[in-house]
């Protein structure tokens, strides 16, 4: 039996934990990358001997403080997989390792261990020390991705060809030039701005606000929507919330909720797995980076599904989209009077104003798909630990989405801003609020925005 390590060096466990956590067995998936270093985290900064299931529960994936274990198997589930994946790692990309790292059943606290002298003992000891996962009770989009089959290879024309003509490839071959463009568009205005003689930042009012989503202390994290998920919603009439976008649970009844709908399952279950973003989203990233840039921060992009309850907790935040597109937003719902709901009819969202009488919460519903102005909410306000910022962009279009970003990198706007609002605490630059602005379209398509309402935000929960 190895001998557990009792003085071994701290800082050699911490390496180890760097170089785990950056191999494909784990940083593959979010989850199981997020688990482990919380559990590693629990062990080297705290020195916990004893780490249970409703801790990890609540702390990693964020489950009520006191909620049932024995109905919601979700932290045997990913401790199961993470064990057989550190088996493969010391087994394969880490069998030079002088460390093993091994994870207890029923107490999840890391145990680092010494290498027994024959590896390939330790591999045989660590395949029989991993417990068949148990039956799932919701399917992990992480698993689906990286065990489904490759495409197919491009081959040369065959007896049997399947020419570019034909309206399939012609959509597939759309798509990808599409994804080109979009990609060239990115890297060419990213140059065009780290170049750009036009500072995005102009005035004491936009510097202040901008500081405290972009700090120099930490990375933000600015988060693209979900379109799949927005497009399945609008299809199927079935709302995801966000404990079952986390959860991936919405996937296990893909056949009841398609039931009515010109889709079938298989079909949406392929489209809920592809990671598409908006392009209402997607365009401002140009912009996000020229402000960091200016503030000598960084941020971190990132998919809807790929965030973490961790860095929602604890990280500045940058949100795109709505409830539907982004179910992240739906944790800060109950600090906001502005919210956005969905017109089937129009197939259209519309901002809806929970603070004013019942009878005018609707007052901003789009009666027809070709009017002239848009609206876009702008909600500013701390992260679920008080400890940063988060901003939550939405709007009804790509045109409002842009405006608004337009809006808060405009000096004299931010002014205004500013002055319908009571003054900021000492430790707050710029008071928290919330922002209700309609676009009106002009000349050459530029949109002017006007502010509807503006009220101010608590500082903490």
């Amino acid at each position: 039996m190895a001998k557990v390590l009792t003085r071994s060096n701290v800082a050699e466990k911490r390496a180890l934990v760097k170089r785990v956590v950056a191999s494909p067995e784990i940083c593959r998936s979010t989850r199981l990358r997020d688990l482990f270093l919380y559990l590693c985290g629990r062990v080297l900064d705290a020195d916990a001997q004893d780490i249970h299931e409703l801790e990890v529960g609540h702390s990693v994936f964020g489950r009520a403080a006191q909620y049932d274990t024995t109905a919601d198997n979700i932290v045997r589930v990913h401790a199961s997989m993470l064990r057989k994946r550190l088996a493969e790692y010391f087994e394969n990309e880490g069998r030079d390792e002088s460390l093993v790292i091994e994870i207890p059943r029923g107490n999840y606290a890391p145990v680092f261990r010494e290498r027994p002298a024959s590896p390939a003992r330790l591999v045989e000891l660590d395949r029989l020390s991993v417990e068949p996962p148990p039956l799932l009770n919701y399917t992990s989009a992480d698993e689906i991705l990286l065990t489904r089959p490759p495409l197919a290879p491009i081959t040369a024309p065959s007896a049997n060809p399947n020419p570019w003509w034909r309206p399939r490839n012609l959509l597939v071959g759309s798509v990808i030039a599409c994804v080109l463009c979009l990609l060239a568009f990115f890297f060419l205005h990213g140059r065009i701005v780290s170049s750009g003689a036009q500072p995005a930042l102009a005035g004491a009012e936009v510097k202040d606000f901008w500081a405290q989503v972009f700090s120099q202390s930490a990375a933000a994290n600015v988060v693209l929507d979900d379109a799949s998920l927005d497009f399945y919603q609008e299809a199927t009439g079935r709302s995801v919330s966000l404990t079952e976008y986390f959860d991936r649970s919405y996937l296990t009844s893909l056949e009841k909720s398609s039931a009515g709908s010109q889709f079938d399952p298989p079909l949406l279950h392929a489209l809920l797995l592809r990671r598409q973003s908006s392009f209402a989203a997607s365009s401002l990233i140009g912009k996000f980076d020229q402000v960091a840039g200016e503030l000598h921060s960084s941020y971190a992009l990132h998919f809807a599904r790929d965030l973490s309850y961790r860095q929602i907790k604890a990280e500045n935040v940058i949100l795109l989209g709505n409830r539907q597109s982004d179910p992240w937003i739906q944790a800060f719902e109950s600090r906001l009077s502005l919210l956005w709901a969905f017109d089937p009819a129009l197939r259209t969202y519309y901002p809806r104003d929970n603070n004013s009488p019942a009878a005018k919460q609707d007052q901003y519903r789009t009666t027809s798909p070709g009017e002239q102005s848009g609206y876009a909410t702008i909600s500013f306000l701390p992260n679920l630990s008080d400890s940063g910022s988060v901003l939550i962009l939405s709007a009804t279009g790509g045109s409002a989405m842009a405006s608004a970003l337009d809006f808060l990198l405009n000096e004299s706007a931010m002014e205004d801003v500013r002055s319908r609002l009571p003054a900021a605490p000492s430790h707050h630059a710029f008071p928290y609020f919330e922002m209700l602005l309609q676009m009106q379209k002009g000349a050459r398509g530029r949109s002017s925005a006007q502010v509807i309402s503006c009220r101010l935000l608590p500082s903490g929960r």
